[in-house]
């Protein structure tokens, strides 16, 4: 072999190392995390897998054009060959075995157990010759026996993928298979994963407390027990006395709601993808799509009663069938006038037949084995790039022995030439074949049974007794929320022209928007009009436990929800719950801290820019003692007129859960705040979402009165998630989950950097919910510094854009973070100066920060 033809050679492997490589890191293994990508030598071996497989595939058809020179096409074949065949059996199995035992063994006994290992799997694969059709009962092992018992093996796995490739793409593409999912069904899907996750976020919050409990109990000595209320309502049947028992309940329980969450996630997430088919389905691309489909299904049906017919009958390797059929056409055409050398024509047809074959099936194989890494995406990447390449090799072969029934006559002989002789290639076709029918078989069974179990799920989610136009009108229902939730979202960032336009000026329309825009929920909107349209200066409420330091959701998100209340003519009263605090052990119970922290919050609104021109700031402890008649028979009217789990159901609202050791004054809570709303003569409710229950209670209070009473409106605004993952909702005694108020600039900068923030993921990504809720509304613009390298300076207008450019990955964490660093630095200076140059403000933010929080 030439020096040239030597570099030719080694240049074209050492190209296609690198594009398995590149192809490697940029598919399979973007499932998972950098930890897991760091594997070079897993990495280097499906690498060298990779460059073998298309290597072969490249050199079949340089046999076919005539290119290269035979020698060097020789000497690729069984340089190829020999690689493949020792990387399949010696090396890929061998280290595969040391990788599984070094997780528990010392490496010198997982390197001696892999030796043992080994050596079986080469006893066991030596002894399949003779035993299974196809494969010749050699006394050695060379070339031939080897090829001949990985070739088997690879056409088995052939013939499953292509039995279920064939009937996956028309039931993929026909439009007769596509659900029409309505949006009733993912509504109430969606709407049982959020009770789900409410349910786990309920219960963690349980144990959180719980915990906290045994090891507060435990640092004083004691022995863990409930609360003497909790230990009552053991006694009643309410659960054991022990709270580590409570605990390991509550663990079993999360482990149940989180499996059940992953289910109902993944339903979700195949509803939405049925949904978009049936779009799909109504395009141009989906009319061809169809088409496409019923032609795959009758190639289907062809190749399974071609399958049949080999099997009983055999088949003719006498001729290849590229020149038959163009023989075929030709004569029928042309009427047995035209005569052209069928054979030399055949070639060059083989040759785009052979390269279609090839790549289709590789591509094929590989994209059916990132399905199976997506589903496995938690997995062991070691374990699952070692297992794809091994699959990949024998593959690749089985292949190659297939192909060469697709090829003429005189390029037969290469293939056997390589391998060391001829095989029973009878018996590896009806391998294939028996494997591509069963195969067959089983998925169009499978495919059918999903069919029907998707359908029936369907009518199961729907409600009961629900009739199709009743679907149809909750779908319509539905898309009229979503299309007002849209229309709400486009304007949340032109708000700002309101806020500036007189008050005098808003029209009816313009107050509802900037009224609705506040919540990301609305009961009901149709009496939020109507209460703007009837009452010119309407009352909203919201209350707060003076608990201690202030985030930037309860500071920056309120502030402005106040502003554009206020705007159009609400009055907004602050209820500072400084008694709620004390039932609900805040500051550990002491009324004078409590009262000294609502002083405090109250100086931060004003710093921030809350308009207080209609605000209000009413202390629980001295309105409730002015009108203590008043508001206790309105405690107890809504007190009897509820079940203790109605009440108990409501304990979300100070951060706990039905579950929790509850004093009996925590019990009483939700009552006493129920009340508040009637009390303080409250239109409008505008707390958080996790306020959510106690308003529907007072609402439902309201049917139960005589005579009724007029339901307030609930307008609850979302809530801020905390900056580290998992965390659905900021926490004030986690210093790492929240921003506050009076944050240095290099606190701020600090936590961002920390927060969770993964590329191109917008849900639950806390980062771009920052921008979302705060620096929009507030900025009316998002400004991203970078250097031209990375695309340069970039203004966004709109939550709509950012998102699109984060999820297309132009817009990188790392240049997302410095930019909402700067902007919150921005919007929280203010606050710094007045509690640094206002020494009332100055020495309440000292005794504040010195006060110990409890939960």
């Amino acid at each position: 072999m030439s020096g040239l033809a030597l570099a030719q050679t080694g240049g074209s492997l050492a190209a296609l190392l690198v594009a398995g490589w590149a192809f490697l890191r940029s598919t399979i293994l973007q499932h998972y995390d950098a930890a897991h990508r760091r594997g070079a030598t897993v990495q280097l071996l499906f690498a060298a897998v990779f460059a073998l497989s298309a290597n072969l595939l490249q050199l079949l058809l340089c046999e076919i054009l005539g290119l290269m020179d035979p020698d060097v096409r020789k000497a690729n074949w069984q340089f190829d060959m020999l690689s493949m065949l020792a990387l399949l059996l010696l090396i890929l199995p061998g280290y595969h075995c040391y990788v599984v035992l070094h997780a528990k063994l010392p490496p010198l006994k997982a390197v001696a157990g892999a030796a043992v290992l080994l050596c079986a799997y080469l006893f066991a694969f030596w002894k399949m010759g003779g035993v299974v059709p196809g494969i010749p009962a050699g006394r050695t092992m060379g070339m031939l026996e080897a090829v001949s018992r990985v070739g088997v093996l690879g056409i088995i796995l052939v013939g499953v993928l292509s039995g279920y490739g064939s009937v996956s793409l028309p039931f993929s593409y026909i439009t007769l298979f596509i659900r029409p999912v309505e949006k009733a069904e993912i509504v109430a899907m969606e709407s049982q994963l959020r009770h789900t996750l409410e349910a786990i976020a309920q219960k963690k919050r349980s144990m959180a407390a719980i915990q906290q409990e045994i090891e507060v109990q435990e640092a004083s000595g004691r022995t863990p027990q409930r609360s003497f209320f909790g230990r009552v309502l053991a006694a009643m049947g309410g659960g054991p006395q022990d709270p580590r028992q409570v605990l390991l309940s509550l663990e079993a329980e999360v482990a149940a709601l989180d499996r059940l969450r992953q289910a109902l996630h993944a339903d979700v997430v195949d509803l939405k993808r049925e949904h978009q088919r049936a779009q799909r389905a109504r395009t141009l691309m989906g009319h061809l799509e169809n088409l496409m489909g019923y032609i795959l299904s009758l190639y289907c049906i062809y190749r399974m009663l071609a399958s049949s017919k080999a099997l009983i009958f055999g088949e003719d390797f006498s001729s290849d069938p590229v020149s038959k059929t163009l023989g075929f056409v030709l004569r029928l055409f042309s009427g047995g006038h035209l005569r052209i050398d069928v054979h030399q024509v055949s070639q060059y047809l083989t040759l785009a037949f052979i390269g279609f074959i090839s790549i289709s099936s590789l591509r094929g194989f590989l994209k059916h084995m990132e399905r199976f890494f997506s589903a496995l995406s938690a997995g062991n990447a070691t374990t699952m790039v070692l297992v794809t390449t091994e699959l990949l090799g024998f593959y690749t072969i089985s292949t190659m022995l297939l192909l060469r029934r697709n090829l003429p006559v005189k390029y037969r002989p290469v293939i056997s030439a390589v391998i060391g002789g001829d095989m029973d290639y009878d018996a590896l076709h009806r391998w294939f074949n028996a494997t591509f029918l069963i195969a067959a078989c089983a998925s169009t069974v499978l495919f059918y049974g999903l069919m029907r179990q998707k359908r029936q799920e369907a009518d199961d989610r729907l409600p009961d007794g629900a009739a199709p136009a009743a679907a149809a009108q909750a779908a319509e229902q539905q898309q009229q929320e979503q299309q007002v939730a849209a229309q709400v979202e486009q304007l949340t960032y032109s708000l700002q022209d309101l806020l500036k336009k007189p008050e005098a000026e808003l029209t009816l329309d313009e107050k509802f928007a900037l009224c609705r825009s506040v919540g990301e929920e609305c009961v009901q909107e149709e009496e939020l009009r109507l209460l703007l349209e009837k009452k010119p200066n309407p009352v909203a409420y919201d209350g707060f436990e003076p608990s201690g330091r202030m985030h930037i959701a309860q500071g920056v998100l309120k502030a402005l929800n106040v502003n554009k209340l206020t705007k159009c003519g609400v009055t907004f009263k602050f209820w500072v719950a400084d008694w709620f605090a004390q039932m609900n052990n805040k500051m550990g119970g002491d009324l004078k801290k409590i009262q000294v922290v609502g002083r405090y919050l109250v100086e931060i609104w004003k710093a921030v820019g809350m308009n207080m021109e209609r605000v209000e700031f009413l202390s629980a402890s001295e309105e409730i003692n002015k009108r203590a008649d008043e508001y206790w028979q309105l405690v107890l009217d809504i007190a009897r007129k509820n079940n203790l789990k109605r009440i108990l159901r409501c304990t979300q609202i100070m951060g706990r859960s039905e579950n929790d050791e509850l004093s009996a004054s925590q019990v009483f809570y939700p009552c006493m705040q129920a009340a508040d709303i009637f009390f303080l003569k409250a239109d409008i409710c505008q707390l958080g979402m996790d306020q959510r229950k106690v308003n529907m209670l007072a609402r439902e209070f309201c049917d139960d009165c005589k005579p009724k009473r007029l339901k307030p409106v609930i307008l609850s605004h979302p809530m801020m998630p905390g900056l580290l993952e998992g965390q659905e909702k900021m926490s004030k005694s986690d210093p790492n989950s929240a921003i506050f108020m009076e944050d240095t600039e290099q606190e701020v900068k600090t936590k961002i950097k920390k927060a969770f923030c993964p590329p191109q993921q917008v849900t639950g990504n806390p980062c771009l919910s920052y921008v979302q809720h705060i620096v929009l509304p507030w900025c009316e613009k998002f400004e991203v510094e970078r250097k031209e390298d990375n695309g340069g300076n970039k203004t966004y207008l709109t939550y709509a854009e950012l998102c699109a450019d984060y999820e297309s990955g132009a817009l990188h964490p790392g240049d997302l973070k410095p930019a909402l660093a700067k902007h919150i630095n921005t919007i929280l200076q203010p606050v710094r100066d007045h509690f640094e140059n206002n020494a009332e403000a100055k020495a309440l933010l000292k005794q504040v920060k010195s006060f110990k929080v409890t939960k």
